[in-house]
């Protein structure tokens, strides 16, 4: 009995030993990450507009709008959405009022690589998406808006599990 203890501990050994992982010094990535990609992004406005820029009116369907994407990424992967004054991702321009960890299908995510939410702005200037819960509040974005309305941008930024890899993508919208 202790014979076979011993060759089954060694067995396992020699396995756990033989294997090994190869590293390529030339692309840093590991086997968990991959390059992340949005591959669509799209926001609906409160009302139609033949114009890129996307209206968002409080007093317009409840000021109900939509956002909905396609990422190519790790599963999971993360996003957050951010209302700024330009196209580019800063923290002194940004305010990011929703994220989300998105992945395969289960009870646990609400987006796969496909993702799509209800979003509203209140005339309270409060803004949110998806079912508002004690984690996901309305954010209050008054600071933000200097006056109504306002031109802005609306940007996505979708990261791998591991955040090694993300990607940006904007709309232009005027909150009104």
């Amino acid at each position: 009995m202790l014979r076979i203890k011993h060759i089954l501990f060694f067995g396992v050994l020699f396995l756990l030993f033989g294997c090994s992982e190869t590293s390529n010094t030339t692309n840093p990535t590991t086997s968990n990450s991959q390059n992340t990609s949005i591959n669509m992004y799209s926001v609906t406005g409160t009302s139609t507009t033949t114009s890129d820029v996307k209206p968002i009116n409080s007093g317009v369907n409840n000021g109900a709008f939509n956002v909905s994407w396609n990422v190519s990424s790790t599963d999971p992967y993360h996003i957050e959405l951010y209302l700024s004054n330009n196209s580019t991702l800063s923290s002194s321009a940004g305010v990011k009022f929703f994220s989300q960890n998105c992945g395969g299908i289960s009870a646990i995510y609400n987006c796969n690589t496909n993702g799509s939410f209800s979003c509203r702005f209140t005339s309270q200037n409060k803004i949110s998406c998806g079912t508002i819960t004690f984690v996901n509040k309305e954010k209050d974005v008054s600071a933000f808006l200097n006056q109504i309305p306002k031109s802005a941008y609306l940007i996505i930024k979708a990261c791998n599990g591991l955040f090694n890899s993300c990607d940006t993508e904007f709309k232009q919208i005027e909150l009104q």
